[in-house]
């Protein structure tokens, strides 16, 4: 709508080196990687069960976003006339906000768990502010309109609480989502045989839902790593070796496919990185008794 239009028209002309750096900075908040960083903590130092939880929960927002995106196929403000991308364009659709619901799914989710004295006093503000920030940037940066943001903070929270509830419904055989995992793998194969364009953000999370259900399941039945440590240098370690290891791998992972086999490699790296992540981390940090 034209009334969009001229809200991210107006923002973009506060544009300068400084606060387009600064709004490029900010809006990774709301981007994988944080996710990434906020769920193997949880997983390495604090609770694995509820970690288990999160990461479940976000992945399904996400597959609902891809899915929203799908259907409706809004294209980018800056694929309008007097507006810009500031930064590198983000691919596909405008509609709505992934970068706003994963932010806004994440706050929910911690102040879900987290809901009660001095936490809440935190954690809330943080969330709320956190998600306006992600949201402002995505418009300043000529990614989303507003109705795009609105939308994608209200299926943050909203999907947060229907697929926390869902998912509390299995109690302590939480594990048993390892059954999702060969139906993931089977759509991954599918896709690939097709050649279905476009579906690289799918990929990611048919490859990293795979590992982390069937990762969860081993690391639960056979590693039982228990993440209570009793020095605060063991968490310090654990935090350092497993970011450095997790997210080298990540990085590693890129050489390791040809570009063409794109759709392949979206798929295998991510199921690498999880693996690893969820498996590989827990074991490791166990047998250095950490």
């Amino acid at each position: 709508m034209e009334w969009e239009l001229i809200i991210i028209r107006g923002l973009q002309k506060l544009s300068c080196a400084f606060f387009d750096a600064l709004n490029l900075g900010l809006t990774m908040i709301g981007d994988e990687l944080f996710f990434i960083v906020v769920a193997v903590l949880l997983f390495w130092c604090v609770d694995k069960k509820f970690a288990f939880k999160f990461i479940n929960v976000y992945i399904f927002s996400v597959a609902v976003n891809e899915g929203i995106k799908a259907a409706v196929g809004r294209k980018r403000p800056y694929d309008t006339a007097g507006v810009r991308s500031i930064g590198e364009k983000t691919s596909g659709a405008s509609f709505p906000s992934g970068h706003t619901q994963s932010i806004a799914n994440i706050g929910t989710q911690i102040n879900m768990r987290w809901h009660e004295g001095v936490q809440k006093k935190v954690f809330l503000p943080l969330a709320v502010g956190l998600t306006l920030i992600v949201a402002f940037t995505r418009m300043y940066l000529g990614q989303h309109y507003l109705t795009d943001v609105l939308v994608g903070a209200g299926l943050g929270v909203a999907l947060a609480v229907l697929i926390g509830f869902l998912f509390d419904l299995l109690k302590d055989k939480e594990e048993w989502l390892i059954v999702l995992a060969p139906l993931c793998l089977i759509a991954a194969i599918v896709l690939a045989v097709l050649q279905v364009e476009g579906v690289g953000n799918v990929m990611t999370v048919l490859g990293a839902y795979t590992a982390v259900t069937a990762g969860y399941f081993i690391e639960k039945k056979f590693i039982r790593y228990n993440v209570k440590s009793d020095r605060w240098w063991k968490y310090l370690i654990k935090i350092v070796v497993g970011l450095a290891t997790t997210l080298a791998l990540k990085e590693l992972l890129k050489l390791a496919f040809p570009v063409e086999q794109y759709i392949l490699y979206n798929y295998l790296r991510y199921f690498i990185v999880a693996l690893w992540a969820v498996v590989g981390c827990s074991g490791l940090f166990k047998l250095c008794r950490l």
